[in-house]
Order: C-alpha cells, then structure tokens, then sequence
C-alpha cells in the first residue's frame, strides 16, 4: 500500500511477547515508520479492523497463546485482501 506524499507508511505489530514488540516497535519508528504494537493476536485484530486501509504491512508472530499467526492472518484478509505481511 502506498502513502500519501509526505506521511509516513504505518506497520502494525503484534507479539505476545512484549520485550519482542518493544524491540521491533523501536527499531521501525527509528527507520521512520509510524509503529502500532498489539500483544495478542485478538488485539491485533482489534487494531487492524478500525483502520484496515492504514496499515503498509503486518508484522506477525507465528505461534501466540490466543491465535496462531496464520489465523489472524486469514481473519485480517477477511477484511482486506492482500495486505502485506510479515511472519516472525
């Protein structure tokens, strides 16, 4: 997805283990992106359906206690298809 001139593209994290999402949230933000961190997967969910046209990419993690990485996934492209991800 591409950004408007000017604005920062947005990724969306989500980790359950939030030393994890911490790192990867500072490390984005610092490379200029806008950074949104959900620590499990029905939290990411949660992010991503209020503002699914926002996100330029998904970060995930595969193996989280509510969901599996691949569900959310799927959940997600319910809802938007196509969206870019990334599987950690």
């Amino acid at each position: 997805m591409t950004t408007a001139a000017g604005s920062k593209p947005s990724v969306l994290v989500v980790d359950d283990e939030e030393v994890i999402a911490c790192l990867l949230e500072e490390v984005l933000v610092q490379s200029g992106f806008n950074v949104q961190t959900a620590l499990s997967g029905e939290q990411g969910y949660k992010h991503f359906a209020e503002n699914k046209e926002d996100w330029s990419c998904i970060i995930i993690d595969m193996t989280m206690p509510d969901m599996l990485g691949t569900e959310l996934y799927r959940r997600m492209c319910d809802l938007r298809k196509g969206v870019p991800v990334i599987f950690v």
